[in-house]
């Protein structure tokens, strides 16, 4: 099991047993984001190898006091991200990007690490009225905390929703299979600008409900849409196929990628030059998983921005598929996970089980993808100061460049 988790691959990783079963019984509730603590880096420097620590939101109960805009800026005396890192003897269910540059794993499940194994945390109290922060950070002990009560609000990356009206999930961002849309808040309607909130990305029946949802969506933005957002910052992964059909609204068709899975040769860390890398995707292109993308009747007018945060697997092809089309632009404050593979698992006794990455994916270029992750076209930190006044500025930033470009 230790040596799974050393791996460090996104689809690598121990599920149950021992990791499921060890917990305390207290409660942290609040969420947890990278992001630039512009506030309060007077008070405590940045650590030049990581993002800082953000409170993303809270719940309502349970959150002693830390609310959002917030800065976490020790664990047991450790930069946040690297106590979490420092945890892999430890830490069973320990997972992470593919890509040795990605922590957004570590800072999402944050909450759950600091109760299960942390002694103390220390955040910097922020007044939202103000935009000032507390000069010294206050400390908590985990033993201290208060006994779990339930209602745990969901860490979905999304400090706050951006549709009109009633179309947006609840206050405890439980987004799970369900899709959100409507036009974007504060927009006109004559900028006719959509978004759309969800994360999965499990598709496989072309009449299912991802499918469903994903087709009725892109017709009401065929027809009516001058812009979208599509706000994807947290997600489960899911199938091949649902990057295939949302990338028809805004490519033309090619090839991309091919799943390569097994891999033919034990060991193989990818071809060593293009040439080689592009004669493996003709050999492996007939008789792998392709990711066929784009379709005939796209629109390369309609804007569409795409806002990422922690995503991988078919998000990973997600990303990629819709990256470079000619109206779609990126967001997001890093790259994702970059894991471009299929998994096989390992059940055992006592609900434990192993999960064990297989294959690659070579792009139409010629490269091997896996542990690359995609890189925003954009890279936007939410800003401190930003989540004190109860702006998103990553959504901010995507909202604005589609207005620049809206489709005549």
């Amino acid at each position: 099991a230790r040596a799974i988790r050393t791996l460090h691959d996104w689809h690598t990783h121990t599920n149950g047993g021992p990791e499921g079963g060890y917990s305390r019984t207290r409660r942290l509730n609040a969420c947890f984001i990278e992001g630039d603590a512009d506030a309060s880096s007077h008070i405590w420097p940045s650590d030049p190898r990581y993002q800082d620590i953000l409170v993303s939101h809270t719940g309502t109960e349970g959150n002693h006091g830390i609310h959002q805009g917030d800065r976490l800026v020790a664990v047991d005396g450790q930069h946040p991200i690297d106590w979490a890192r420092g945890l892999l003897d430890h830490d069973w269910g320990h997972w992470r990007a593919c890509d040795d540059a990605v922590f957004t794993e570590h800072v999402e499940r944050m909450r759950g690490l600091i109760i299960r194994f942390a002694s103390e945390f220390s955040v910097v109290h922020c007044d939202r009225a103000t935009g000032s922060c507390d000069p010294v950070p206050r400390t908590y002990r985990v033993a201290d905390l208060p006994e779990d009560s339930g209602g745990q609000v969901v860490c979905d990356n999304r400090p706050s929703y951006h549709l009109e009206g009633d179309n947006n999930p609840g206050d405890n961002h439980n987004v799970g299979g369900q899709f959100f849309r409507g036009r974007v808040e504060h927009t006109s309607e004559a900028e006719a600008i959509y978004g759309m909130i969800w994360d999965t990305l499990l598709g496989g029946d072309p009449n299912g409900w991802v499918h469903t949802n994903l087709n009725e969506a892109m017709t009401e933005w065929r027809a009516d849409a001058r812009g979208v957002i599509l706000d994807h910052r947290h997600s489960p992964g899911g199938t091949t196929d649902v990057p295939e059909v949302m990338s028809r609204l805004v490519r033309p068709p090619e090839t991309l990628m091919v799943l390569v899975s097994p891999i033919a040769v034990a060991g193989f860390d990818g071809p060593e030059s293009s040439v080689e890398g592009l004669a493996l995707f003709e050999q492996y292109r007939p008789e792998s998983v392709r990711i066929d993308v784009g379709a005939d009747d796209h629109d390369p007018d309609l804007p569409v921005a795409l806002i990422l945060h922690r995503n991988g697997s078919a998000s990973d092809f997600f990303a990629t598929a819709m990256q470079g089309a000619p109206k779609v632009r990126l967001f997001g404050h890093s790259g994702i996970a970059g894991g471009y593979s299929t998994y096989y698992e390992l059940f055992y006794w006592s609900g434990w089980g192993l999960k064990l990455a297989s294959g690659d994916t070579l792009a139409s270029d010629g490269r091997a993808l896996i542990g690359d992750a995609v890189e925003p076209d954009e890279i936007v930190l939410l800003e401190q100061s930003d989540l004190l006044a109860g702006r998103d500025t990553i959504h901010e930033a995507a909202l604005a460049w589609v207005r620049q470009e809206l489709k005549p």
